[in-house]
């Protein structure tokens, strides 16, 4: 859940920078990859944008949620074999080194979303389009921090986009004095479904 867990601001701030690789770089003159579908094609740009219909805010504790703006966290470390995504605080902003090579994407089980693409330059960027919550993400709000935890990428099938699955990933929210930890599964292009947290593997 959402609420299992709460920490003071400075604390988590104090984690999130400690886990940050200096590897973790972001080109601060150029953002082109900022929102979810900005860098890919005509027919991936659709599909990732389309998913915010196919999972709307809703939930016991999101009564009238709506989305908060989306936000963009990058790094130049390199994905690893079999898709493994390296653990670790992540920056803000787009990276902007090289085009996109790969773009993948996951959502939890409150219909938050997160877009990884992978760029010719080495590394990736995240971007996440978080719903509000109830007593934790109020509408306005904003994500200021993103660390990865564990979990990796997966090839397309049968979507312009592949999957992502990302465990226990921590958010920290503008509205909230604590962190969010939140995970993300596969979704499915076709029937707008949430995958079954067994099926991830």
């Amino acid at each position: 859940m959402k609420t299992t867990t709460i920490i003071l601001l400075s604390l988590g701030l104090a984690l999130l920078s400690s886990c940050g690789s200096k590897k973790n770089t972001v080109n601060s003159l150029s953002n082109p990859y900022s929102t979810l579908s900005s860098g890919l094609t005509s027919q991936q740009a659709s599909d990732i944008e389309n998913l915010k219909n196919m999972y709307r805010c809703s939930g016991q504790y999101a009564q009238n949620a709506q989305r908060i703006a989306d936000v963009t966290f990058s790094s130049n470390t390199p994905i690893g074999s079999g898709g493994v995504l390296p653990a670790g605080a992540l920056q803000l902003g787009g990276y902007a080194s090289g085009s996109v090579t790969g773009v993948y994407a996951g959502v939890s089980a409150y219909n938050d979303i997160i877009v990884v693409k992978t760029l010719s330059g080495g590394g990736f960027t995240v971007s996440l389009s978080f719903c509000t919550y109830q007593y934790w993400i109020s509408a306005g709000a904003t994500v200021t921090n993103f660390m990865l935890q564990s979990g990796k990428i997966t090839t397309p099938n049968a979507c312009s986009y592949g999957g992502v699955i990302a465990n226990n990933t921590i958010a920290q929210i503008s509205s909230a004095q604590a962190q969010i930890p939140t995970s993300f599964g596969p979704v499915s292009c076709q029937n707008g479904q949430y995958n079954n947290y067994n099926n991830w593997y």
